[in-house]
C-alpha cells in the first residue's frame, strides 16, 4: 500500500511538474509583450494582461516545491527574478512619505473622469448631478497644482458646467483644452489641462487612426522654466455594457451562458482587444517621438489604456519615469470596473524630475481612479 500510494504521489508531482514548465513558458511568453509590436504579431499582448495572474500562479508553484522537491521551486523562482522589473510595474512599496507638501514641490493629477458621469440619468431622464458634484469636492480638497483630465466634457448651454465652475475654486486656473467630438451643439468631448502655473504655448497631437483619442500638450513656466505637460488619451476598447458584464462574469466566473453565446461574446471581445492593441501601438509612437524632440522637461499624465506590461507602455517607459515605480506603494490598480482590474492611468516623468508620495486614491466617482503625486525639480 506504501509503494502504491508513493508511485500515485510520484506521478501526480509529475503532472504538477509539466503544468509548471507550461506556466513558466506563459510567463516567458508575457515578457515578450513589451518588446513584440502587436501589428506583427498579437497574441504576445494578450499573454502581456494576464500576467499578474500568471506570476501569482508561479508563485504559488515555488512554494509548493519548497515542501515536496525543493530544487524544483528554481524552475518558477529564476524566471520571476528575471522578470523583477515587470514585479515592480505591478506592486511597489517604497516606504518616503511626505507629511507636508513644500514650496518647491507641484502636485499633478491625472485623471479619466468618465464624462462626469453624465450618461447617468435619473428619473424622465434628468441630469444626475451626484458623480460630477463629488469630484468637484475631491478636486477642491486635493488641490493639485496640474490637473490633466481625460474623457473630459464641457456643456455649452451651461446646464451641465464642468471648465467654467471648475476654475472658481481650484488654484489651476488656467486651462487648455481640446475637444474630439461635439455632440449635438451642446456638449464637447475631449482632453483639459489645468494648471496654476502661466501657460506659454499650446499644441495638438493627432492620431490618424482614432477620431475620439490623442494628445494635448502645454508649456509652462516653472520658476521662469519651461516644463511640458502632455495630456494623453489613448485607444479604448469601445466595449458596451454587455461586454463589460460579459467580461466581468467570466473572469469572476459566475457566468451562464452557453457554449454558442461564450464563443461569440469571447470572440467579439477578442477582436475589440486586438484592433486596440494594433492602434495603440501607432498612437505610443507618435507621442514617443514627439516627446524625444521635445526640448524642455516633461510631464505626461496618460491613460493609456494598457498595462505596464505592454508595447505601449514600453514606448513610453524608455524615455520617461513612471511616479509609481519610483514613488508608489501597494498595488497600482487605476481601472476597476473589469474584474479583475489594472493599472492603466499613469504619470510619467522626464529624469529632470523626482517623484514624490504617489497615490491611486480609492474613489468610486468614475471608473478610473485618479493618480497623484508631487514633482520636485532635481538640483543640477
Amino acid at each position: 500500500m506504501a509503494k502504491k500510494a508513493k508511485k500515485k504521489l510520484n506521478f501526480f508531482l509529475k503532472i504538477l511538474l509539466v503544468i509548471n514548465v507550461l506556466v513558466v513558458l506563459l510567463l516567458l511568453f508575457s515578457f515578450s509583450s513589451s518588446f513584440i509590436n502587436p501589428r506583427n504579431f498579437w497574441l504576445p499582448a494578450f499573454a502581456g494582461i494576464l500576467y499578474p495572474y500568471i506570476l501569482i500562479v508561479n508563485i504559488i508553484f515555488i512554494v509548493f516545491w519548497i515542501f515536496f522537491r525543493l530544487k524544483f521551486s528554481l524552475i518558477s523562482l529564476v524566471p520571476v527574478l528575471l522578470g523583477y522589473s515587470y514585479v515592480a510595474s505591478f506592486v511597489q512599496f517604497n516606504s518616503e512619505k511626505i507629511n507636508k507638501k513644500t514650496d518647491k514641490q507641484v502636485k499633478v493629477m491625472s485623471y479619466n473622469v468618465h464624462n462626469f458621469d453624465l450618461y447617468n440619468y435619473g428619473k424622465n431622464w434628468e441630469i444626475n448631478y451626484e458623480k460630477r458634484n463629488k469630484i468637484f469636492s475631491f478636486l477642491q480638497k486635493e488641490s493639485p497644482d496640474i490637473i490633466c483630465f481625460q474623457e473630459f466634457v464641457n456643456n455649452l448651454s451651461g446646464e451641465f458646467k464642468t471648465r467654467d465652475t471648475l476654475v472658481t475654486f481650484l488654484i489651476a486656473k488656467n486651462v487648455h483644452t481640446e475637444y474630439s467630438v461635439v455632440s449635438r451643439n451642446l456638449y464637447e468631448f475631449g482632453l483639459a489641462t489645468f494648471t496654476s502655473f502661466p501657460i506659454a504655448d499650446k499644441g495638438l497631437i493627432k492620431f490618424p487612426n482614432s477620431r475620439n483619442n490623442f494628445c494635448i500638450y502645454t508649456d509652462v513656466l516653472i520658476d521662469e522654466d519651461t516644463v511640458r505637460i502632455y495630456n494623453a488619451h489613448l485607444q479604448s476598447l469601445h466595449l458596451g455594457s454587455s461586454d463589460i458584464e460579459f467580461a466581468d462574469n467570466i473572469a469572476s466566473g459566475n457566468t451562464n451562458a452557453d457554449e454558442k453565446e461564450l464563443k461569440n461574446k469571447s470572440m467579439r471581445i477578442l477582436r475589440y482587444l486586438k484592433r486596440a492593441f494594433v492602434k495603440r501601438s501607432v498612437q505610443a509612437e507618435l507621442l514617443a517621438a514627439h516627446i524625444k524632440k521635445c526640448p524642455y522637461p516633461v510631464i505626461l499624465c496618460t491613460d493609456l489604456n494598457d498595462t505596464p506590461f505592454s508595447y505601449a507602455y514600453h514606448q513610453i517607459a524608455a524615455l520617461l519615469d513612471d511616479a509609481f515605480k519610483e514613488a508608489g506603494f501597494g498595488l497600482g490598480t487605476t481601472y476597476y470596473k473589469i474584474y479583475p482590474s489594472f493599472r492603466i492611468d499613469y504619470i510619467f516623468l522626464s529624469n529632470d524630475f523626482k517623484a514624490y508620495d504617489f497615490k491611486n486614491v480609492k474613489t468610486d466617482n468614475s471608473d478610473h481612479y485618479p493618480v497623484t503625486c508631487l514633482i520636485e525639480k532635481k538640483k543640477k
